[in-house]
This record gives structure tokens, sequence and C-alpha cells, in this order.
């Protein structure tokens, strides 16, 4: 009985960690690229505003 459960637990901890991983992929590819270039278009607008010029 206790191997059988041992085997169960394994498998889906297994496929939770698979699963994990995936959604985290798809996660990094699409928000980390976003946030990034979001910080960065707002940094340089700041930037560009404390200077006095138009950041268009």
């Amino acid at each position: 009985m206790s191997s059988v459960m041992l085997k169960f637990a394994a498998m889906l901890a297994m496929s939770v960690d698979i699963l994990m991983r995936i959604v985290l992929a798809d996660f990094m590819c699409l928000a980390v690229p976003n946030v990034a270039m979001a910080q960065l278009g707002t940094a340089k607008h700041m930037i560009f505003e404390n200077r006095g010029i138009d950041p268009s």
C-alpha cells in the first residue's frame, strides 16, 4: 500500500514540477520583456522630462 502511495506521490510531484516549469517559462517569456520595456520606457521618459527634452 505504501509503495503505491509513494509512486503516486512521486508522479504527482513530477507532474506538478513540469507544470510549474511550463507556467513559469510562459510567464517569463510574456511578462519579463513587457515589464522590462515598461520600466525602460518610464525611465527614459523621466530622464527626458528632467532634462526638459521632449521624449517623442
